[in-house]
Parts: structure tokens; sequence; C-alpha cells
């Protein structure tokens, strides 16, 4: 009897035990495909947090290397000296001989064309005995105010970015809430004198508001997806990607921008849903993410946090430590997790539809089948019916399948290409990097780089190495009479001759813009001779150019004219390549003493 009762039972136990191993391994895949897709999303991120790291150093490294030109420009420091031999009297320092007037116009072209909002000179007691504007002058200056220790740093002889520190710039508003003051930043160097002494710290001052969400939107990915810079108390120094968001959440007021406005918070529910948190926005504990990293400890999640939207993320996060702010990118869980969430819905939906359908047919098999063999052809018809259905159900099902899967590939297609644009990105932004913007050659941290190097390589071989440095003659006189547009195209047009192949067409040869309308061209391999005879080409060439220039003081001349210093030197050890800057800058200064428009050599 017992027998007969275990038969009449042994389908449905072998059924439930089958579709039990194909639900565990259903459920392993899964397990699988999930680890692999958070895998790939931490990949993701990590590569978009690296990247972004990386044109961030390269921002500070090209803002320091700007700094130092200025500093070093002829027209700098005969203006500082005087300065600081005055006494700290601001009336003084402003109005004594139009040193102030002088030393604006002479860095004003460097700063509207790189975008600056100003400078300081800084006397070793902290006063700033220079600026852009009257108000700062005579004062102790805001960085010994608030980073002191930078600032000595720089008198001992460092070039530094100064990190996001309170503007002495306020902007008033009429929020009902208290708003932060305006940040700045700067980039400063040592001012030295004729004899390498440190008389003065030189600064420029940067607009990290502007240049922070610039990069930061290099690092988008997806729909979600948000790269932003945030400083030790968690508030963002760059644009959020859900500003509109904010408002409607009541992050931010009307027209308010998130920078500076708001704080990477957890307010502890998702406030996307509707739901109000329990703690006021100063009072919510920082994220995961931003607690992690204000201590300097880089990092990845993917097991979801919440962001200060209460929307859970999954994100990658960095500190940098030279410019004191941390740097993350993230993305909601709900897109990262998507291919994965969908795959496991239809996967689980179709093993329970064939598990239902599996049990209930084979209980209904095991009690028709007592009412004997004499029904049995008509149910083994219905029987082979049914299986047909279900057999097509399934090949429905795996379609199906196969569509999610293929939707899936195409989703991964779609994330290498985004990933390939953020190479493109990257690959354009280091174009900029090592080229002028106005003239579209090389700039001058490219040819410093490319001088050292071709000076080393002639130094092995024993060759000449010559060097023309060039001057628009009276350019000032240029700007004033036709603008600084007009002076854009100037430099332009020039450069455009400069780029010329059959002027510098040798490898290691190279032309760049050198700062303000001065040019050089580096003839690697080359003597005295060769130069002369480039040197005056290209003179020619830019006089033959005929570019409009009625205020120009040159003798007979009504159109552009260049004066060119050449220098040739063959390097030998011990020797530096700033000697071959300094002959051929001592060139061109005897070529404008005999009335411009000339090209001299420094035979010494």
């Amino acid at each position: 009897m017992k027998s007969k009762g275990l038969f009449r039972w042994r389908e449905p136990i072998l059924v439930a035990l089958f579709l039990a191993a194909v639900f565990l391994v259903a459920i392993k895949g899964m397990n699988v495909i999930e680890t692999k897709t958070r895998a790939a999303t931490a990949k993701t991120l990590r590569t978009v947090v690296s990247t972004v790291e990386e044109s961030m150093q390269l921002w500070a490294d090209m803002r320091l290397e700007d700094a130092r030109a200025l500093a070093a420009s002829p027209g700098v420091m005969p203006l500082a000296k005087q300065l600081l031999a005055l006494p700290r009297e601001p009336s003084v320092l402003i109005r004594r001989d139009g040193i102030q007037d002088r030393l604006r116009n002479e860095v004003r072209d460097v700063l509207e064309s790189q975008g600056y909002l100003g400078i300081f000179i800084i006397a070793p007691d902290y006063v700033s005995v220079a600026s852009m504007r009257n108000v700062n002058i005579g004062t102790r200056n805001l960085i010994a105010d608030q980073r002191l220790d930078l600032l000595k740093r720089v008198f001992a002889g460092e070039s530094l970015i100064i990190p996001t520190i309170i503007s002495d710039v306020r902007l008033g508003t009429v929020s009902r809430k208290p708003r932060l003051k305006i940040p700045t930043m700067f980039a400063a160097t040592p001012l030295r004198d004729e004899n390498g002494a440190i008389i003065a710290a030189f600064t420029i001052r940067l607009d990290p508001l502007l240049d922070f969400s610039r990069l930061m939107r290099l690092g988008r990915i997806g729909e979600s997806g948000e790269t932003y810079v945030f400083d030790s108390k968690g508030i963002l120094l760059s644009e959020s990607r859900f500003d509109d968001q904010l408002r409607t959440l009541g992050l931010l007021d009307a027209g308010e921008q998130s920078i500076l406005h708001v704080r990477s918070g957890d307010p502890g529910v998702d406030m996307t849903l509707g739901l109000q948190p329990l703690l006021a926005e100063q009072d919510r504990p920082l994220t995961l993410m931003a607690e992690t990293a204000i201590t300097g400890t880089d990092g990845v999640n993917t097991e979801g946090y919440r962001d200060y939207r209460g929307v859970p993320v999954f994100g990658a996060w960095i500190w940098l430590e030279n410019l004191e702010v941390g740097m993350c990118t993230q993305i909601d869980v709900s897109e990262a997790m998507q291919p994965y969430v969908t795959a496991r819905n239809v996967i689980l939906g179709g093993l329970g539809a064939t598990a239902a359908t599996s049990l209930l047919l084979t209980f209904f098999l095991v009690f028709t089948r007592e009412k004997g063999m004499r029904r049995l052809k008509h149910y083994q018809a219905v029987l082979e019916t049914q299986v047909r259905e279900r057999t097509e159900s399934l090949m429905q099902l795996n379609e199906r399948l196969q569509e999610q899967v293929v939707e899936r590939v195409r989703a991964e297609e779609r994330l290498r290409n985004a990933q390939a644009e953020l190479e493109r990105s990257y690959e354009e932004l280091e174009k900029v990097a090592t080229t002028d913007a106005l003239t579209g050659i090389a700039n001058r941290g490219t040819f410093d780089q490319g001088l050292q190097q071709e000076w080393k390589r002639c130094m092995r071989q024993g060759a000449d190495i010559s060097l023309l440095m060039i001057d628009i003659d009276y350019f000032k006189l240029f700007n004033d009479t036709y603008g600084h547009q007009g002076g854009d195209a100037c430099l332009q047009k020039v450069a455009g001759i400069l780029g010329q192949h059959d002027f510098a067409q040798r490898p290691g040869d190279m032309v760049a813009r050198y700062g303000g309308e001065e040019f050089v061209m580096l003839l690697s391999g080359a003597g005295l001779d060769h130069a002369e005879t480039i040197a005056e080409r290209f003179r020619n060439a830019v006089l033959h150019a005929a570019i409009p220039h009625s205020a120009s003081k040159v003798q007979g001349m009504e159109v552009v004219t260049v004066s060119i210093g050449i220098a040739s030197l063959v390097p030998v050890m011990g020797m530096s390549a700033d000697a071959l800057i300094k002959h051929a800058d001592e060139a061109l200064y005897e070529a404008k003493r005999q009335g411009r428009n000339q090209v001299a050599v420094d035979r010494g």
C-alpha cells in the first residue's frame, strides 16, 4: 500500500526536485551577472575619476606655468621694486607716479586672454602692494589671513596653487537662506630680482567655479551620472547635474545655482519620492562618499549609498591633496543595475510560469491516470496538445530572453562608446593644454619642453642650436589703435606666417608663442648662417603681408613689422638652455635699439 502511494507521487516529487535544481542554477547565474555588472560599473567609475583627476592636475600645472611666466616678464620686476620701496600707505601706493596703472597694463593682455581675474604682488610683510583693484592695495593680503602656511612656502621658493579660500569680493543675496561667501583660488610663485633673491610673492587670481564645472562636465555618464568637486565641509564647488530637481526638492531657491549652495549631506530618505528628511539641511551627516573622501581615503562603492538628494547611487571618489578638494563621480543605482534587473525579472518570471504549469500538469496526470486505460488515448492527446502549447510558450520566452541579451549587448556597446567619447574629450583637453588658444601654435610650456629636449640632443651630438626671439613692433600702439580684437587678429596672422613649413621644417624645429606679442623659432642643429637666412625671410614675409599699422613708429612704415634677435650655441656640459634664451633676448633688444624692423645677431 505504501509502495502504491509513493508511486502515485513519484512524478510530482521528481518535477519539484528538478525545478528546485533549475531555480538554484538560475539564482547562481543571476548572482554572477549581478557581480559582473557591479564590477563593470566600478571600473567605469574609476576610469572617469582618474581621467578627470589627470585633467585637473594638468590644469593646475598650466596655471602655475602662467604665473611664473608673468612674474618673469621684463616689465613686472622694475615696477614691483618701485612699489616695494614705498611706504605701506594705500594712497601712496596707488597714486605714486602711475606705477599701478603701468603694472596693470603690463599684465592685462595675458589676464584677459587666459580669463584670469586679477593679480597680487605681496610684500614680505604680507601687505598687498599691487592689485587690479585699488581697494586691496596697502592692506594685509587675504591669503596671509587664511592660508599663511602656504604663503610662507611661496616666500621660501615654492610655486603652488592656493586652494579655495573665501574671496575678498562679497555678493549680496535675497535668499531666505544664509549664503556662503564667494570662493577664490590663486596660482602663486616667488618674485625674484636680477640676483635671484625673493623679494615678493606674485599671484594670479583664478575662477574655481568656471574651470571646475567645465572639467566636471566631461565626467558625466549615462542619464543620471555626474562628477563634481567638493571642499572639506562637503560643499559643492562645481555645478550639479540636477539643479532643476534640487529647486523642486527645496534644496535650492529659484534662480540659485548648486555651486556653493548645496552640501553633500545625507538626508536619510529619497527626497525624489516625496519623503521629507527628519534633520535640517545643515544638521545632516555627510554622505558616505564625502565622509570617506575628506579623510584622504580614495575609494569606490557599488553596494549603494544615498547622495545629497537621498537617491541610492554607486560612486568612486578621490581626495586631491595638492588642491585640498575632493572629486567624485556617481550614477544612480537604478540606472547602473537596469540591465541586471530586467534580465532577473524575465528569468524569474519565466521560471515561475514554467514551474507552476509543470506542477499543475503533473498533478493533473496523477489524478486522471486512475480513470483507467479507457480514456488514456484521449488524455494523451490532450497532454500532447498542452505540451506543444507549453513548448511554444518556452520558445517565445527564449526569444524574449534572447532579445534581452541583445539589448544588454547594445547597452554595453553604448557604454564602450561613452568611454571612447570620454577618451576623445581627454585627448582634446590635452591638445588645448599644449597649444596656444589664440594662435593655434605651440604655447610657452610646450616650447620649454621642446627646448630642453633639443638642447640635450645637440649636446650629445656636438651640434649647433639656434633661437630666434621675435617681437611685433609697437604692438601696444596697435592695440590702442585697433582694439584688442584687432590685436588678436594681428597675432593670429603673424603666427600663421611663422607656422609656414618652409621656416621650421626640419626635425626638432619648433615655432611657439612665447607670451604677449613675442614669438620664438627654435632651429635644432642649425648655425648662425641658416638662422639669419630664416630670420630675414620671415621678417620680409611679415612686411609683405602688409598688415596695416598706422600708429607704427618704425621709420617709413605704416604696416606691421617685427624685430628679431638671434643667438646660436653649441651646448656643453654645465651650460643651461637659459643661456640661449638670454643671448637671443639681448639680440632682440639690440634690434629694437637700432630702430626695429631689424634682425640682430648675438655673436658673443
